[in-house]
């Protein structure tokens, strides 16, 4: 049974519980692997998730409820994660600017055959963008493993849309050089890997 989302965030929106855990739970993998790769913490992490998620069902009542649940989530995260950094700083060095620290890491599926070519073709991609600057590894996992659009990324990033297109522009070529692919080849494998997480 597929699950109406936007039905689901009004349903939270009118205050029901239910719903809310329901968005827990099925976007908590999605916000823990954009947390971990912008803090590298895991308890800053899931702590940041679910102070979100108590300021969601707090202030619920002045949330859009047409928002696409996914950049809202991200959103709402990234800010999370900056104010716990801000209240951190007097204490506590930790890493979370804008572009820096932003790590990738790939997950494969279980059959043997497709494991061990995705397991070469992933350890390639990883080692290419690693190659990229963190800004450059962070617009590709917005838009090909968050699947945000590019209004959205600029939103979340701080930046103009245009700057969203250049950044990405740029990471694929620089991808397209290392890997020595065509863009087409490039955009399949991007496509046909997904993130692993970090549990």
């Amino acid at each position: 049974m597929q699950i109406n989302h936007s039905l689901l965030w009004r349903s939270f929106i009118d205050g029901n519980r239910q719903a809310l855990e329901a968005i827990y739970n099925l976007y908590y993998e999605m916000l823990y692997e954009y947390g971990f790769r912008r803090s590298a913490s895991d308890d800053w992490t899931r702590d940041c998730i679910q102070e979100i998620f108590v300021r969601l069902w707090i202030g619920r009542s002045g949330i859009n409820p047409n928002a696409n649940v996914r950049f809202y989530l991200l959103k709402a995260l990234k800010n999370q994660l900056l104010d716990h950094r801000q209240a951190q700083n007097k204490h506590v060095s930790i890493a979370i600017q804008n572009d820096q620290n932003f790590t990738m890491q790939f997950s494969v599926e279980e059959d043997p055959l497709r494991k061990a070519q995705l397991t070469h073709q992933s350890s390639q991609l990883l080692q290419a963008l690693n190659q990229l600057s963190d800004r450059q590894k962070e617009v590709i996992y917005l838009k090909y493993f968050a699947e945000l659009d590019n209004a959205e990324i600029a939103e979340l990033l701080d930046i103009n849309v245009r700057a969203v297109y250049k950044l990405t522009a740029r990471a694929l070529e620089a991808l397209r050089a290392i890997l020595h692919l065509s863009k087409e080849d490039l955009l399949l494998l991007l496509l046909s890997l997904s993130l692993a997480p970090h549990n």
